[in-house]
């Protein structure tokens, strides 16, 4: 998506790092704060921390500075699933860096980044940035591939149910590395150029849910463990929890939080602060 976006775009760095930060701090510091008095209540009420262990001072300033999976923890800390987002941000480093060779070879040269990354983090083990770096960059590549090859829809879409089939074959064999790198890649990959074929009415009910469901989809992905925390907060030691968790209303309830604190925050904090952040930023380009 972003390099979608940014496809030879006329933007700055100044832009490029405002919208960024407007579009991912905001609610990682609410979901942070909301975290660590949960975590708070947790210690008090139940005597420890709940799921991830390290909620100390160090961890806190780590994740304060979005920097919680740089190598420098010894472990996920408060709201643990935005190690993800820490580690995407080196990646969006390099992606502006290089963006003007990128545009100039957009097919080879990501997937040339993308394949070093990938014999690196053979060579020297596991690592969640290498990880990052590899499956962004195959995701560049995925756009260009789309930007080539959408003017030839029956070309496309060849090469989408050969790439699902090679992700399936990869997963049937389950060979180490092979799922990863290449089943999941081939599977979602070919997946997204054949759902790019489809055209969906803007003004139909598809099109809403899937706007909606993009709107939403960082709420959703930072709400579900603050979300979890609280229900283990107000029900645990009352009820038994892994017994309302294999009920499928409790399912249905937690996922219905989760899509309601993802609507809120999108509508009262992550839009409109991410427009008064960019509106700060091009009045300071301005002036």
């Amino acid at each position: 998506m972003l390099a979608h976006v940014y496809y030879r775009r006329a933007a700055t760095t100044r832009e490029f790092v405002i919208n960024r930060f407007a579009r991912l701090y905001p609610l990682h510091l609410l979901t942070l704060m909301v975290v660590a008095g949960l975590q708070a209540v947790a210690l008090g009420r139940l005597g420890s921390w709940q799921i991830y262990q390290n909620n100390d001072a160090w961890h806190f300033v780590l994740n304060l500075l979005f920097v919680s999976d740089w190598g420098l923890a010894s472990g996920y800390s408060f709201n643990g699933p935005i190690w993800s987002v820490s580690v995407e941000l080196l990646a969006y480093a390099m992606f502006w860096a290089f963006r003007k060779p990128l545009w100039r070879y957009p097919g080879v040269l990501p997937l040339a980044v993308s394949a070093c990354a990938l014999a690196v983090l053979a060579a020297m083990g596991d690592s969640n940035i290498l990880r990052c770096v590899f499956y962004f960059f195959a995701g560049t590549t995925l756009a260009a591939i789309w930007r080539a090859l959408a003017p030839q829809p029956r070309m496309l879409l060849t090469l989408a149910g050969a790439m699902i089939a090679i992700g399936i074959a990869a997963l049937v064999i389950a060979a180490p590395g092979l799922t990863q790198f290449v089943g999941l890649p081939g599977l979602f990959g070919g997946a997204i150029l054949a759902l790019s074929l489809t055209d969906l009415p803007e003004d139909g009910w598809p099109h809403t849910i899937a706007a909606r469901l993009g709107d939403w989809s960082y709420g959703i992905y930072l709400w579900h463990f603050p979300v979890q925390l609280a229900l283990i907060v107000v029900l645990v030691p009352k009820f038994d929890l892994s017994a309302l968790a294999s009920k499928g209303w409790f399912l249905g309830l937690y996922l219905s939080l989760v899509l309601l604190a993802a609507h809120f925050s999108f509508r009262h904090l992550e839009h409109p602060w991410r427009a008064r952040l960019r509106n700060w930023g091009e009045a300071k380009s301005k002036g």
